[in-house]
């Protein structure tokens, strides 16, 4: 299943409480899938072509941070947002960690996951991806090594940084890029131990790639709900 007619399924399942939602999103199993993992949710942009906090906004009737997080729930064992202001992330259960360096952009988010994180490695989510998959986080999680300093998924030849899983020893790498106001995460990852997923292999776990979608405008919005109110691909 693919994109909007994924969520579809997964709004109707969420409201009826079943036990196939809860298997859909891994609660029925009680443990935690990779226990040795930590995730972070990147809440923490400005948001200034939506005008409006849009990590709050719904999109098939969950709003996007919320349901980024029924998905990582069952799979970590530490699991917490990144932002500036935790007030409106409070009735979502979930500690709110603060950016160390506001303004910085998803550079900051991560180096502020690094610092808190229990693991030594890190999934860092966007909090704007409202077609996230399980697939695809279950296929970073399983390929991710001890000894890396970020797992990258590549599309089209160009990276994927803020879906992605970084290791503890890359937190010099991002403090030098901040420390030298270069600001892109590539920047942080330069001499440092980067392995690439590619097309072909996300696609196993995702095969329209719906998982890497995000919404940064209105028009952008309104496309997603559209798609998610239609249930089509």
């Amino acid at each position: 299943m693919q994109g909007c007619e994924r969520i579809k399924e997964e709004k109707e399942l969420r409201n009826t409480g079943t036990e196939e939602w809860k298997a859909m999103v891994g609660t029925a199993a009680g443990a935690t899938k990779f226990p040795g993992c930590s995730a972070a949710i990147l809440a923490g942009g400005r948001s200034l072509r939506m005008g409006t906090n849009k990590a709050l906004l719904e999109v098939g009737g969950m709003g996007m941070l919320d349901r980024t997080a029924d998905v990582l729930r069952p799979l970590v064992d530490d699991l917490f947002l990144v932002a500036d202001d935790s007030a409106p992330y409070a009735g979502l259960g979930l500690p709110v960690i603060p950016d160390l360096h506001p303004g910085r952009g998803p550079i900051g988010g991560i180096h502020a996951a690094l610092r808190h994180a229990a693991h030594p490695l890190v999934l860092c989510v966007a909090s704007d991806m409202p077609h996230i998959g399980r697939g695809v986080i279950e296929l970073l999680l399983t390929s991710a090594r001890p000894d890396d300093d970020a797992l990258i998924p590549r599309i089209d030849g160009r990276p994927e940084p803020l879906l992605a899983v970084y290791g503890r020893n890359a937190l010099p790498g991002f403090e030098r890029a901040i420390a030298a106001n270069r600001l892109r995460v590539v920047h942080a990852l330069e001499g440092l131990r980067v392995r690439y997923i590619d097309e072909s292999e996300l696609r196993s776990a995702d095969p329209g790639l719906r998982s890497f979608v995000n919404v940064n405008t209105p028009k952008e919005l309104a496309a997603a709900r559209v798609c998610a109110m239609r249930g089509k691909p």
